[in-house]
Parts: C-alpha cells; structure tokens; sequence
C-alpha cells in the first residue's frame, strides 16, 4: 500500500478512505431526506399563504360593496326619518307630488320660512329600488350646473315600523316637470290657458336640457349617462328653468378620449319604452338619441 495514494474502499481495518463513488452515494443518502423536508416545508408555507391571500380578498371585496355605499352616502349631511316624516305631515297624499318606478316623490317642509322641498322616497320592495338610491347618489354627489335638480341631503335609516327606509332630498321644483305641461289635465278653459307653454320657452327649456347634457357629457371628472331622459324627467322652477332629474338609472363612465367597447355597449336595455335607442347604440348616443325625440316632441306638441 506504500506508495499507492489513491488507493480507497477495502476493509475498515485498514482505514482508507472512501472510494468517490461510495462517498457520494453516502452523501445523496444523508441529502435527499434534507431537500424533501425542505421541499415539502416551502410548499405548505405557499400553499398557506395564497390562502391567506384568497380569504383576505373575498373578505375585502365583499366589505367594499357595503363600505362604497356607505362612503356615498356619508358624503351627504343626512337627515333624520322623523324630520321627514314632519315636514311630509305624514307623507301624506296631500303632499304628493309624482311616482316613479322607484319611488314617490313628496313636497316637504321644514319650516315655516323656509322653502319647500321635494322628498324623494325610495320603495324598497322594488327590485333595483336600493340600487337606484345609490347609482343616484353617486351621480350627483359631485356635480353642479343650472340646469341639474340640486340635491340637499338624502336618509338612509329606519322608520317607526324598524323597515329599512331610504329618501333623497331635492330642490323643489315649483313649476312641476316638462310632461305636465306638455300634457296637461285639464279642468275648463282657465286651466288650459295656465299650462300653456310659447315657442319661446319651449326653444328655451330645449337650450337648457342640452347644456347640461353637454355638463354630463364633458365637464365631469366621470362622463354620465342619464339613461332616462324624458318629458317626467325634465323639471320647471319658477322661472320657467329647465333642471333634468331622476339620475337613478344613470351609468358612469371612465372619462379617457377614446371609450372602450365595454364601456359605450349597451348592457341590458334601460330607459322608458319609447324614448330608448333602437339598435346596438352607444351609451352616450341614448342620451343624443332621447334628446332628439325629447326636442321633437317638446317643438311639436300642441295643447
């Protein structure tokens, strides 16, 4: 052995060392138990920790429906179910003043010396009654023109019966909406002369609808579509002033140069039968589209 220095392996009495095979299967042995448990501990800490990830998603996404609309509607000073229930005697049938498909609307007053104003409440049992009350309240929350119905203040509590109860309130309009003077209920002549409207102020009510559409259009941080343009929804104040409401089916949309397919299709039909677009039209072609026809209808009717 003198002389032989890689010579390895034999007997252990004779204290060689290890011949490179035998040490290496040696060492796999003693190496593969160490990478499974390695392997095997990476694999449980990501399969906890995309779980983690997936239940904290779901928990959030379905806290941010509620905590959206709750943000919408902190955004407003509200008001409390009793001073609307005060100030509507009741919501009496004295007091109303119009019904939609989503709610009544009722003539308020706070005070005395104050100026009245329209209550908007929301029937619950509606299907999309819940939605409407807070589609409107985003819509409006922070937008401001002339020819908008103002918003005041909105309730979103219970009443004396513990039933969810929702309510927006709106600038009274004194001269009701633009469908009462183009269809009038008539009793005798003298009303008839009463809701009577010129050429003049219908070409003036027509300026009025298109200026704000032209607000909605391109002057907001987020283009809106009304969805809902008609004669019912187009409001008089005392001055014979044009103010569109009833923003409950309205869309908003990303305001960029070019919109995206997704968002000028239409999705579903929305909107009064007869006043919707035909066809596959854009969304901010309806509002062009029931303008028109609004228009039309405004110049040619005839008491």
């Amino acid at each position: 052995m003198v002389g032989n220095s890689k010579l390895c392996g034999g007997e252990p009495k004779l204290k060689l060392r290890l011949c490179p095979i035998q040490a290496s299967k040696q060492k796999q042995k003693t190496s593969h138990p160490r990478l499974t448990i390695i392997i095997v501990s990476v694999a449980a800490f990501c399969l906890l920790f995309s779980s983690f990830i997936i239940i904290f998603y779901l928990r959030r996404k379905s806290r941010t429906k509620s905590s959206s609309a709750l943000s919408t509607i902190s955004f407003f000073s509200k008001v409390s179910y009793k001073s609307l229930y005060q100030a509507t005697s009741g919501f009496s049938p004295s007091m109303l003043t119009g019904s939609g498909s989503f709610g009544s609307v009722y003539k308020g007053i706070f005070g005395e010396d104050e100026n009245p104003v329209a209550v908007k409440v929301l029937n619950l049992q509606q299907k999309g009654a819940s939605k409407s009350f807070i589609t409107e309240c985003n819509a409006l929350r922070n937008i401001r023109h002339r020819n908008l119905v103002k918003i005041f203040t909105c309730c979103s509590s219970m009443d004396y019966n513990n039933n969810d109860f929702k309510a927006l309130v709106f600038e009274y309009m004194f001269n009701g909406s633009l469908e009462k003077w183009l269809h009038p209920m008539t009793v005798g002549n003298e009303n008839q002369s009463i809701m009577s409207l010129t050429l003049i102020q219908r070409l003036n009510i027509a300026a009025d609808v298109a200026s704000a559409i032209n607000y909605l259009h391109d002057h907001c941080d987020q283009s809106i579509i009304h969805c809902d343009l008609k004669p019912s929804n187009v409001l008089l104040d005392k001055e014979m002033i044009a103010h569109i409401g009833d923003f409950g089916l309205a869309r908003l949309i990303a305001n960029t140069d070019c919109f995206s397919e997704s968002q000028t299709s239409t999705i579903g039909i929305k909107g009064t039968i007869g006043y919707a677009p035909p066809g596959k039209h854009s969304t901010l072609m309806k509002n062009i589209h029931t303008y028109g026809l609004n228009l039309m209808h405004a110049l040619m009717k005839t008491n």
